[in-house]
């Protein structure tokens, strides 16, 4: 049987998604590599996995029917071997739906993970954790919802006698996931725009970091599109299945623009120093700097920030560097022979504050754990290192 157009149309989609993921991996290994990998690195895996299975269900459900929307008029035209098929089609409806609630909320997981990373030390980090929770919470009631929401459950692939709109027509799915999704979609996008509107930055650079960090809204139109046209459509599979496939590929898009982006850009969007951390440093030595650097940037009388490098994590650097700027923040940098390296410094309040000179690392690699000795009494380190 050749396939429909809507579902020509969702394997296009599906591949376009899967292209843009395949890009982001290769992007964030070019970049970090696979030691400095993220949570959003392997969640977006993850998502990749949960649309695939949703593909495949969704496709083996146009081959053997379901019963959504079914009526006492098609079930009494039906035969024992229809039955048995539409019924074995309705059963993979439960599949389908945790799948597709997985990849929504996956990516949601995954815009989370780089708003932590671009919020460090800003009191956006509080929205961070608090939508953290919330999505982990509307994930939670939308899976009960899709699991108890027909009672008992064997209904919800019964087809004779009929089942009832209830286990047909899925609207608590829709009631549920449908605000849920946008609601939470909304709050997200809520912790990106206090920094856009204070970064201090030319227009061009400024709108274009914000298509990319607040590309939620586009997944918001496409969540409003889809519970519009499926509940319409209520008694349609294939309006609702369509939909939840563009939702799907368009969120996808939008959660790893922003990974992409490096690999069309000749030069960093903003940088905060001259030169960038070198590339072939050894993972050693690497963290080797990152614990002398912990415990420097820890003293209270340092009113360090930010640390980032822009080599190894550019979206995360570039984006509060551009917000330091635009709080008027300093840059200072290593002038000694042979340093590559700045970081980032919010204007001291005590007075005090050392103008050291430090070394540019990412934060994520950064552990803050007690017992880092100091540059100074490191064994073996030499003096102005």
């Amino acid at each position: 049987m050749a396939p429909s157009k809507w579902q020509q149309e969702a394997w296009a989609e599906y591949a376009i998604a899967t292209f843009v993921i395949i890009l982001r991996v290769y992007a964030r290994i070019k970049t970090v590599g696979l030691k400095g990998w993220a949570g959003d690195d392997y969640l977006v895996i993850f998502v990749l996995i949960c649309f695939t299975v949703d593909m495949a269900i969704l496709s083996l459900m146009a081959i053997y029917g379901s019963n959504v929307g079914i009526t006492d008029q098609i079930i009494a035209s039906l035969t024992p071997e229809q039955i048995d098929r539409m019924s074995f089609g309705s059963k993979l409806g439960i599949p389908g739906w945790l799948a597709y609630i997985s990849v929504i909320w996956g990516v949601k997981g995954c815009f989370l993970f780089l708003y932590r990373r671009v919020t460090l030390g800003l009191w956006q980090r509080h929205l961070v954790k608090v939508n953290s929770v919330l999505c982990g919470a509307t994930y939670i009631a939308s899976v009960l919802t899709i699991l108890l929401h027909c009672h008992p459950l064997h209904k919800y692939w019964q087809v004779k006698p009929n089942p009832g709109p209830a286990c047909t027509l899925h609207m608590a799915n829709f009631a549920v996931t449908g605000p849920a999704n946008l609601l939470t979609d909304a709050l997200i996008l809520i912790i990106p725009i206090p920094l856009l509107w204070r970064v201090n930055l030319p227009l061009r650079r400024k709108v274009v970091i914000g298509i990319l960090l607040c590309s939620g809204v586009f997944i918001m139109i496409a969540t409003t599109l889809r519970m519009v046209f499926s509940i319409r459509d209520i008694t349609d599979v294939n309006t609702s299945t369509a939909w939840a496939i563009r939702e799907s590929a368009v969120s996808i898009v939008a959660v790893n623009a922003p990974c992409i982006k490096p690999l069309f850009s000749k030069e960093r969007w903003i940088k905060s120093s001259k030169h960038s951390y070198s590339h072939d440093l050894s993972h050693s030595t690497f963290h080797k700097k990152a614990s002398n650097l912990s415990k420097s940037i820890s003293d209270p009388k340092n009113d360090s920030v930010y640390i980032e490098s822009h080599a190894l994590n550019p979206i995360s650097s570039t984006w509060r560097n551009a917000f330091a700027h635009g709080t008027k923040s300093r840059v200072m940098k290593d002038t000694r022979p042979g340093s590559e390296e700045s970081i980032i410094q919010q204007p001291s309040t005590s007075g005090d504050s050392k103008a050291a000179s430090e070394v540019e690392i990412d934060t994520a690699q950064v552990h803050r754990h007690e017992g880092y000795s100091s540059p100074e009494t490191e064994p073996g380190r030499e003096t102005g290192d």
